[in-house]
């Protein structure tokens, strides 16, 4: 266990929140012996292992409002002008989970298929729509991979 981990279950196992102080946390999904809570005060976000006294940081209210600023102004991509298909940004989803598709509301993966290409995968239908390798899923910045995807595609539809 880390010295992080270790100093997290220290402050909450006696209702001390990290981020702001003396707290009461509110209870959320649980399963598996561990426990999601939130604090009352600030809003962030722990999952709890109280068998091996574990906690990991889930989320804080900084955060989850980047996630819902970045929601609203990023737009859908048109991966398909001829059908109409659009992929929506959304937050809360795992790492190489682009978005969803709209049409389906299947959300839609990225995909390694070769060196050169890359795909995007919708596990709701199964589309499948090829893009470039070199526009790299691997940045930290969401939007800037968001407006490159958005970039290739509307180049295509020309």
């Amino acid at each position: 266990m880390g010295k992080e981990e270790t100093r997290l279950w220290k402050l909450i196992s006696k209702d001390i929140c990290p981020d702001c102080g003396p707290t009461k946390f509110l209870a959320g999904p649980q399963g598996g012996g561990c426990q999601n809570i939130k604090c009352e005060n600030c809003g962030s976000k722990f999952n709890v292992d109280p068998m091996f006294h574990m906690v990991d940081r889930i989320g804080n209210k900084e955060e989850d409002k980047r996630q819902e600023n970045l929601e609203t102004t990023l737009e859908p991509i048109e991966i398909d002008r001829i059908h109409g298909e659009t992929v929506k940004y959304s937050t809360n989803l795992s790492r190489d989970t682009l978005g969803i598709h709209q049409i389906c509301r299947g959300f839609v993966d990225i995909r390694l298929v070769s060196k050169n290409w890359n795909v995007l995968h919708c596990r709701g239908c199964g589309l499948r729509k090829y893009f470039p390798a070199h526009i790299d899923n691997n940045v930290y910045d969401e939007a800037k991979f968001w407006e490159r995807i958005k970039y290739y595609f509307e180049i295509q539809k020309s």
